[in-house]
């Protein structure tokens, strides 16, 4: 299996995962085991589908590394939230609400524990096109609960030497995101599209804390609440809402550091990442320039050190069977990723003389990562931080 660009997809080759429609995720454009033609290749590329899984004579032994049960996962998701947010025609949501939330993220969380380094293949956002405040909102919770999974000792820490459950832990992380943004449901679907991620964004768009804080507040586990208020608080204070007013003056401004619960801390992060991935800045980019992006100067003090950090070292910035183009011309495809340095992967050569041939880039200095997913990313390869050093950066 080898994820290819839509700009490099050739007639005859054959459709190894399903695609779905962009715009209507529960219709199947393209099934499995379909052979490419010029009508089908050009129908992917007007209806802005980045890339697709196909077959690969040098590659089959990825298919059994690539757990197809979480596409699924993902899309039962991104139903739930669509179709939940569409039934909140009051405004409010209910206990049973909540309770299938709960149940889509408890099976995702299952596939996950079953295979932990499906994580390795998490490659593209989950919907790009349609419902951009569903996609966005899945995306996130997916996002959330796969970092949750590795930091799950610092989770029980952070929340105080609990002994709760870590799977049921991890379901709370889960339902929170995916109802980080319930506050905008009241917004034109023009807005909703809007996912802020500057220290100092306008008043209305401030509200929609606020507003998700009071539409679960009392109706659901407290903690989905925490999250839909947080989820733009700063590591260094310079975050939002404002606490003045709402602590009676106990806390003054942002808060900042460990006083942000630790969930808000993780789903802050993985807005952010699934922002920077969306298009939001004109077209989407891959996971690679978010990596780097939010270790940038821009987002200095933003995030929790040992958060971001995980991110950069366990969301892989070229996912286990993407195509990629080596500084040398020649096309590769990932197939291991290490992570102390995640933008030197193990690649398959699949072209040429050596076609077939496995070279690991963390001891090739001379060769690196030109291309990925229709862009030239040279710029936005970066060196992961040491786990000493992030926990020292975090330390009280």
């Amino acid at each position: 299996m080898l994820l290819v660009s839509t700009d490099r997809l050739a007639p005859g080759v054959t459709v190894a995962v399903a695609v779905p429609h962009p715009q209507r995720p529960d219709t199947c454009l393209l099934r499995a085991n379909v052979p490419l033609t010029d009508k089908l290749i050009r129908r992917l590329g007007e209806l802005g589908i980045p890339h697709i899984w196909v077959k690969h004579d040098l590659l089959g032994d990825l298919a059994s590394r690539i757990n197809r049960a979480i596409p699924e996962r993902r899309r039962r998701i991104f139903e739930a939230v669509s179709n939940g947010f569409d039934a909140l025609q009051d405004r409010v949501i209910t206990t049973a609400d909540h309770a299938h939330y709960c149940e889509v993220i408890g099976e995702l969380i299952c596939d996950l524990l079953e295979d932990s380094s499906q994580v390795g293949v998490l490659a593209e956002r989950l919907f790009g096109e349609g419902d951009e405040l569903c996609a966005h909102c899945a995306n996130v919770a997916y996002l959330a609960v796969t970092i949750g999974m590795h930091l799950e000792g610092y989770i029980l820490q952070q929340r105080g030497g609990t002994r709760a459950c870590p799977t049921r832990e991890l379901c709370h992380l889960g339902v929170g995101a995916l109802l980080h943004d319930i506050g905008k449901l009241g917004w034109d679907k023009e807005l909703q599209k809007q996912h802020a991620t500057t220290p100092c964004p306008h008043d209305d768009y401030r509200s929609h804390a606020d507003e998700g804080f009071r539409m679960l507040r009392n109706r659901v586990n407290a903690l989905a609440g925490t999250v839909a208020l947080h989820h733009h608080q700063r590591w260094d204070g310079q975050g939002w809402p404002d606490m003045t007013e709402l602590t009676g003056g106990r806390i003054v401004g942002g808060m900042a550091g460990r006083t942000i619960h630790i969930f808000s801390r993780i789903v802050a992060a993985a807005n952010t990442f699934d922002t920077l991935t969306s298009g939001a800045e004109g077209s989407p980019r891959p996971a690679v320039y978010a990596l780097h992006r939010m270790q940038s100067d821009q987002y200095a003090g933003a995030f929790d050190p040992v958060i971001v950090t995980s991110f950069l070292r366990f969301i892989p910035p070229f996912p286990v069977g993407v195509e990629v183009v080596l500084s040398d011309g020649r096309a590769a495809a990932v197939v291991g990723m290490h992570g102390d340095d995640p933008c030197r992967p193990t690649v398959r050569l699949l072209d040429g003389p050596g076609a077939g041939e496995e070279i690991d880039l963390g001891g090739r200095p001379d060769l690196h990562v030109a291309r990925s997913q229709g862009h030239r990313v040279d710029g936005w390869l970066y060196q992961a931080p040491a786990p000493a050093d992030v926990m020292a950066a975090a330390a009280p």
